[in-house]
């Protein structure tokens, strides 16, 4: 019976572990394959690694450490791996911004609380809540890693406070980055088809564009600046390069691919 009860413990203590990730606060969700790292503030999925794997590699951005290692400061703020942008998505106008909505939304600008952080049976589980005072809605959102698996499941409710019903921007915005990301090795793929080119006549300045402008494509193979196809799975090489795409899903829903 003792044995029993000091395993329970550590599992415990296990799931609800907190640390310290590029000196803000975070909390840990793990099992035996998996370790997430999630930030206090702003909700960010700031690293994922196999507890297997000796490099402890990571495929989410890391802003932080990528300024560091090249001397500079760093300049993203709560922007990093997997972050959402809640409610607004890009720059914000000038009327929004004089109303204190800052760009992306305010959910990755603001603490979050932690409502529950705990073993349920073989399942670890943090749920996390942030209440946006300008759009006034409320956050919530419950990731688990059950035990044996090497799959994170996320699962996010949005609440409008206000009287009426209203439209929303909400986006989650991934982004991996190096050494994870590696210029023609790296590989991102989803289940997508009818795409479109983002419109880039007329703007100016940023990174040079590979694909033409506006343009009807089907994933992945898109047009090219120099004529042919790009296929945008793999990381270009050389790298330095700024386009934007929009890409439907194929996947309905209740079903993966």
């Amino acid at each position: 019976m003792r044995i029993l009860l000091l395993l329970a413990t550590f599992s415990i203590a296990f799931a609800q572990s907190t640390t310290v990730f590029e000196d803000r606060p975070a909390l840990i969700v793990a099992n035996d394959k998996l370790e997430l790292t999630v930030m206090a503030e702003g909700g960010a999925l700031a690293n994922l690694i196999l507890r297997d794997d000796p490099a402890k590699l990571s495929p989410l951005w890391n802003p932080a450490r990528i300024a560091r290692e090249a001397g500079k400061p760093a300049r993203f703020g709560n922007s990093r791996g997997h972050f959402v942008c809640v409610d607004g998505f890009g720059p914000v106008s000038k009327e929004e911004q004089a109303a204190g909505l800052p760009g992306h939304g305010e959910a990755h600008a603001l603490p979050w609380e932690t409502r529950s952080h705990t073993k349920e049976g073989n399942t670890s589980v943090l749920t996390q809540s942030v209440k946006l005072p300008v759009v006034q809605e409320v956050l919530t959102r419950t990731i688990r890693i059950v035990d044996s698996e090497n799959v994170v499941y996320v699962h996010s409710e949005l609440e409008n406070l206000m009287g009426f019903d209203r439209p929303v921007n909400w986006a989650e915005h991934a982004t991996i980055g190096s050494p994870f990301l590696e210029a023609g090795v790296t590989v991102v793929d989803f289940s997508a088809g009818p795409s479109k080119t983002r419109k880039h006549e007329g703007r100016g300045g940023g990174l040079p564009h590979r694909l033409t402008s506006f343009e009807d494509f089907t994933w992945p193979m898109a047009p090219g600046i120099g004529g042919g196809k790009i296929d945008l799975r793999a990381a270009p090489a050389p790298p330095n390069s700024g386009d934007h795409t929009t890409t439907g899903s194929t996947l309905r829903a209740g079903s993966f691919s």
